[in-house]
C-alpha cells in the first residue's frame, strides 16, 4: 500500500504522518463533504487541509451543534403554533356573534378573544347558556354546543358559518338561517333546522347513537364528505339531498 493510500485508507492518528517522510508522498487530507476520510489517493493528492483528531472533534461538535439548533427550532415552531390555538367558553345567555361573550375561563374571567378567525381555536358553550344570535357569525375553528346548552340561530338576514361544529348529548341548534360547516360535524345531541336554506357541510357528517336529526324545512343539503347517520331519530324534509362524499352509512331510525 502506497503511503499516500495509507493516509486516505485511514488517518485517525497524526502518528500515521509521522511516518511518512517522503515529501512526495506526505500529502494533507482534507474532509471533503464533512466525511473525516478521503474519496482515493487521487483526493488525497489535491488537498490541503489536516485531518487530526482535533478537526474530527471540532467537526463532530459542530454536527451536534447544528442538529440541537434545528431541533430548538422545530420545537419553537410547533410550540408558537400550539400557543395560537385557544378555548373559549360563554358565561351567560347571550349573543355568540360578540367577542366580548367569551372568556378565556369558564367562569367568566380571563381574556376576549381578538377575533373568531383563528385557525384552531374552540368556542364553548357552556351547561345552561342559552346562545341566541342577533346578526351573523363566523368562525374558523370549532364551536362546541355543550349538553344543557343552546345555540339558536334565526336572526333575519344572518348566515352562520363554522370551520367545525360539535354538538354533545343535550346540546341543540336551532338554525333557520344558512348554515356552512367546512369542517367535521359530529352530533351527539339534536339538530333542528328549519327555513328552506342552501345549507353545506363540507367535511364528514357524523350523527351519533342518540342524537337528534330534524329538518322542518324545504332546504336542500350538500354533504360533501362522508355521512354517518347513526341517529335515533332521523326526520328529513321534503328537500334535496346531495352527497358527494366516499361514505354513505344509514343506520339510524
Amino acid at each position: 500500500m502506497s503511503s499516500c493510500a495509507q493516509i486516505v485508507t485511514f488517518v485517525k492518528d497524526m502518528s500515521v504522518l509521522s511516518q511518512l517522510n517522503n515529501s512526495s508522498t506526505r500529502r494533507t487530507v482534507r474532509l471533503f463533504r464533512n466525511n473525516p476520510f478521503c474519496r482515493s489517493a487521487e483526493d488525497c493528492m489535491s488537498c490541503d487541509k489536516v485531518f487530526s483528531p482535533h478537526t474530527a472533534k471540532n467537526n463532530i461538535f459542530s454536527k451536534f451543534r447544528m442538529a440541537t439548533t434545528v431541533l430548538v427550532v422545530a420545537i419553537l415552531v410547533l410550540s408558537a403554533s400550539q400557543a395560537q390555538a385557544t378555548t373559549y367558553y360563554t358565561f351567560a345567555n347571550s349573543a355568540p356573534e360578540t367577542l366580548a361573550n367569551w372568556w378565556t375561563f369558564n367562569n367568566g374571567t380571563g381574556t376576549h378573544p381578538g377575533n373568531f378567525t383563528t385557525a384552531g381555536d374552540l368556542f364553548v358553550i357552556q351547561n345552561n347558556n342559552n346562545m341566541t344570535n342577533a346578526a351573523s357569525w363566523t368562525v374558523t375553528g370549532t364551536v362546541q354546543i355543550t349538553s344543557g346548552s343552546t345555540l339558536t340561530f334565526t336572526a333575519g338576514g344572518s348566515t352562520l358559518t363554522l370551520g367545525a361544529l360539535t354538538i354533545d348529548g343535550g346540546g341543540t341548534l336551532t338554525c333557520s338561517r344558512v348554515i356552512s360547516v367546512g369542517g367535521a360535524t359530529n352530533i351527539t345531541g339534536s339538530i333542528n333546522l328549519s327555513g328552506g336554506r342552501a345549507n353545506i357541510f363540507t367535511g364528514d357528517f357524523t350523527l351519533i347513537g342518540g342524537a337528534s336529526y330534524s329538518d322542518t324545512g324545504v332546504n336542500t343539503y350538500n354533504f360533501g364528505g362522508n355521512f354517518t347517520n347513526g341517529a335515533t331519530t332521523f326526520a328529513a324534509s321534503t328537500g334535496v339531498y346531495t352527497f358527494s362524499g366516499n361514505t354513505k352509512t344509514f343506520s339510524g331510525t
